[in-house]
Parts: structure tokens; sequence; C-alpha cells
């Protein structure tokens, strides 16, 4: 069952290459983009946000974290999201929009990947695998079958080759459930990650 599951993915991936790679060059454009803006904080900026960092992981270690407020977020955060790809991916040009929106997700990303990095060293691994990778495990591929999903229908209705009446439906289902597996995602990072911050906060009290 395994190697069948392996074999399905290699060959949608072999099929899909051109998109996932250029998916994959905006979200790692992104990154440039953010790697770039770390290191030009200013100090006065880089102490600000380390303020925000440090009172946060004092609020997590007095009273915890509220989960359900976290997990309502991250599905509007989603919702949002997911509605604007469709509404992109509708339009006779939505394609390069979509690309930018992987831009925008991989800044998002890699900012606070580098940024954490910055201030905490070597401890914001500790950060990044009990209160990143987890939901980001999901998360990410979940983006990329989504990003790929609209690019696929934008394409296709700027070549001409579809009827919006035949493939809105189909399109609209699968967008539904990417959206519903994000849920999983926001699930971890309102449920179970809060339980990884909680025992590692002390760790990131005095920023170094």
């Amino acid at each position: 069952m395994i190697t069948n599951i392996r074999r399905t993915c290699i060959f949608h991936i072999k099929s899909n290459i051109t998109y996932y790679v250029l998916i994959l060059c905006a979200f790692v454009c992104g990154g440039i983009v953010a790697a770039a803006c770390v290191l030009g904080l200013s100090e006065l900026s880089l102490k600000e946000l380390s303020i925000y960092f440090d009172d946060f992981f004092k609020s997590i270690n007095s009273s915890g974290s509220d989960s359900f407020n976290i997990f309502k977020m991250a599905v509007e955060s989603n919702l949002k999201l997911y509605i604007l790809l469709i509404l992109l991916s509708v339009m006779v040009v939505g394609s390069p929009f979509i690309v930018i929106v992987s831009s925008v997700l991989g800044y998002s990303f890699w900012f606070t990947l580098f940024f954490v990095f910055k201030i905490y060293g070597i401890r914001a691994m500790v950060f990044v695998f009990g209160a990143m990778l987890p939901h980001q495990l999901i998360l990410l591929p979940c983006y990329a079958l989504t990003l790929l999903t609209c690019l696929q229908f934008s394409v296709s209705l700027f070549k001409g080759k579809s009827d919006m009446k035949t493939v809105l439906p189909p399109f609209l289902i699968k967008m539904t459930a990417l959206f519903l597996v994000s849920l999983f995602s926001a699930l971890l990072e309102s449920y179970v990650e809060p339980i990884f911050l909680e025992m590692m906060s002390p760790l990131f009290l005095t920023v170094s």
C-alpha cells in the first residue's frame, strides 16, 4: 500500500512538475525577500519585535493560551485565503496573481523562521520543531495542492479549453476538500502546539 501511495505521489508530481516548480520558485522568492527584510531590520524594529515575542512567551508561561481563539483565527485566515484564491482562479488572467499569493505565503513562513533564529539563535530550533513544524507539515503540502489546483483551473480557462459551468463545480469541491484538510492543521496549531509552547516558554523569556 505504501509503495502504491509513493508511486501515485511521484506520478502526480511528474505530471505537474511545471506548476510545482513555478509554485516553489515563487515560495522561495518570498523567502529571499523575507531574509533581506530580517537582515535589514533596524535596531529599533528588532527590539520592538523581540519585546513582542518576549511578552508572548511570558503570557504563555503565566496563563497558557486560548486554544479556541487561536483555532478560530486560523480558520478565518484560511477561509479568507481560499476565497481569494477561488476569485483569482475564475479570472481569465488570474494565474500571475495566484503565483504572487505563493510568494506572499513564502514571505510569511520564512520571515517568522528567520526572525526567531535571529533573536533566539540555536534555541529557535526548539520553537520550530514544537510550534511551527507540526501544523506546517500539513499546511504547506495542502497549500501546494491548493495553488496547483487553482493554477490548473485558471490556465485551463485562459486557454479556452474548459467551459466554466462544467469545470466550476468539481473545482469548488476540490477547494472545499483542501480547505477541510487545512482545518487539521488549525487543530494542531491551536490545541497541540500550545502544549509544547507552554513547556518551552521558559527557554525564551530572556532574549540574549
